[in-house]
């Protein structure tokens, strides 16, 4: 944990981890009306007594969104510990049991790692020809040996991976559009 705080990233995370805990926490004093009351007219810019105006019922946007951290910080939480509990138990289930049931583990993985990034491009529609070349998207074959430390693979860097990706056959890679 000592070497995270040391970087610049990890320093900020951190800050900012800790000040929305603080915003939560503190949700009741900081916020200036009941976010569940209407306190105005609807729909009101910004002033002095609504810092970030009003929604279309009249409540306070600010105090809205200082009582939704704590929210956002539960839901956070509960997908962090349902996510750590899946994955150690695949490991460990991998781990233990070793052979097929690890090959099966190790090809699937990266597949559903892969392909929620898919999901995600989509929904963004960064789907063009230009962010396919920037993409390397290929068969788990190659993936399991550099990953799991299995072969006389070195280690893998960002730069290998790339560079196995693009040195893949063609018959392996997912196509391009064009």
């Amino acid at each position: 944990m000592s070497e995270v705080l040391r970087t610049p990233a990890g320093l900020a995370g951190a800050a900012l981890t800790v000040a929305l805990v603080l915003l939560a926490a503190l949700a009741p004093v900081l916020a200036p009306a009941d976010p569940f009351a209407s306190v105005g007219a609807p729909l009101t810019p910004p002033s002095r007594s609504h810092a970030l105006g009003t929604d279309d019922l009249g409540r306070d946007v600010y105090s809205g969104i200082l009582h939704g951290t704590r929210t956002s910080l539960v839901v956070a939480l509960g997908v962090v510990a349902i996510a750590a509990t899946l994955g150690v138990f695949v490991g460990a289930v991998a781990g233990f049991r070793g052979g097929s049931v690890d090959e099966v583990i190790l090809a699937t993985v990266p597949d559903s790692r892969a392909a929620s990034g898919r999901i995600v491009r989509s929904k963004n529609g960064a789907w063009s020809s230009s962010s396919w070349r920037s993409l390397a998207v290929i068969w788990p074959s190659w993936d399991r040996r550099a990953f799991s430390g299995s072969g006389s693979r070195a280690p893998a860097t960002p730069n290998a991976i790339m560079s196995t990706a693009r040195a893949a056959p063609p018959a392996t890679r997912m196509g391009s559009i064009r």
